[in-house]
């Protein structure tokens, strides 16, 4: 079990924080104005930092449980800016498995 939780915190760690790397630069900032933010420069800046640096915490086991929480935060946000809009399952799927991988420790193998 514990290289199954190994696996799942290594690939969607890494997985968002690809996506964090997304954020930065002109194209994040413009699909956040788009979305209606105010600031989008500086809000994709904030997303950008917490999707990288929380992807790799839980990919390298470190901080688990703040890795998972900032994963967490930007998913919440994507669910409640998609409702009506688009569909929410993606940032959902992410949301669940932060909080699963929170739940389960440390992130530690021992």
């Amino acid at each position: 079990m514990e290289y199954g939780l190994l696996l799942l915190r290594v690939v969607v760690g890494l997985l968002v924080a690809r996506r964090g790397l997304e954020r930065f630069g002109q194209s994040g900032a413009a699909r956040l104005s788009k979305l209606g933010y105010r600031a989008p420069a500086t809000m994709a800046v904030l997303a950008g930092l917490a999707e990288v640096g929380g992807g790799l915490m839980l990919a390298l086991g470190l901080f688990t449980p703040v890795a998972a929480f900032a994963i967490a935060v930007v998913a919440l946000n994507r669910i409640a800016v998609r409702l009506g809009r688009e569909r929410a399952e993606a940032p959902l799927l992410v949301l669940a498995i932060a909080v699963a991988l929170a739940a389960t420790g440390p992130g530690r193998l021992s």
